[in-house]
């Protein structure tokens, strides 16, 4: 970190999708750093981490107009699915609505994209940019709030120092030791219920899919995978990459 630059306008603790989009967001107009813990990515090369996963992220129309906003859209697009219709419904309550896209006038409600893609856009869009400096693999140790703003001590394979920073963003997750050595806390609230999720890659470039679940629980799920056109089982011809997760809003 020798010929680091030491002070910035702002420091962002976490490379993730949050880090990542204020930081594309902010670079045009100010002097930003990003402190990640995880190696840079290559450009175009999937960003499978803790926050850029083999997960999935809806997003919004107004997360769209965001991401178009700070240039990103195009590439994200190339590798997003249209959300067309929504159902939503609570088993065992009363009650139902459909959404659908054609109806309001839209091309889309929404979209899906894999978090690993989000990713490599992201941190390509990072590294792009000239008024942003991504500081990978390194970690905050500590930010003390200083007259004027704040004092991050950062580490690397070189050693350690402390950057200055008029804002300094903690966006590191839920579970932020940084956010709690200041004294900022969250309260969780489990909903007592968790949920299945699943990438499927097969033979066929376009095919109607139904995957049923039979039993869940927080470490296993059995499952069966038919397609609709064919009235296949492919529960042993594709691959199925799952992960188990607890609804818990934060």
């Amino acid at each position: 970190m020798s010929t680091l630059v030491t002070d910035y306008d702002v420091i962002i603790a976490g490379g993730g999708m949050v880090g990542a989009s204020l930081a594309c967001a902010l670079a045009p107009r100010l002097r930003v750093a990003v402190v990640e813990s995880f190696p840079p990515a290559a450009p175009g090369v999937p960003c499978y981490r803790p926050s850029f996963d083999a997960r999935s992220t809806a997003l919004s129309l107004s997360s769209v107009d965001f991401f178009r906003s700070i240039g990103v859209w195009d590439p994200i697009r190339a590798h997003a699915a249209p959300i067309c219709r929504i159902h939503v419904s609570d088993r065992g309550r009363f009650g139902s609505t459909t959404m659908d896209a054609a109806t309001e006038g839209l091309d889309a409600l929404g979209y899906v994209a894999e978090n690993h893609w989000l990713g490599a856009v992201l941190h390509a869009a990072m590294h792009a940019s000239s008024g942003l400096a991504l500081l990978s693999p390194a970690r905050v140790e500590s930010i003390a709030i200083v007259p004027g703003g704040a004092r991050l001590r950062v580490s690397d394979a070189d050693g350690s120092k402390d950057l200055h920073a008029r804002l300094a963003v903690i966006a590191d997750g839920a579970r932020s030791a940084l956010a709690a050595s200041l004294g900022i806390s969250a309260e969780s609230r489990d909903y007592g219920q968790v949920a299945l999720i699943a990438n499927i890659a097969g033979g066929a470039t376009s095919a109607a899919y139904t995957l049923t679940v039979s039993k869940i629980n927080a470490n296993s799920a059995q499952f069966s995978l038919y397609n609709l056109l064919s009235g296949t089982d492919l529960s042993e011809a594709v691959q199925i990459r799952f992960a188990i997760i607890k609804a818990v809003n934060s």
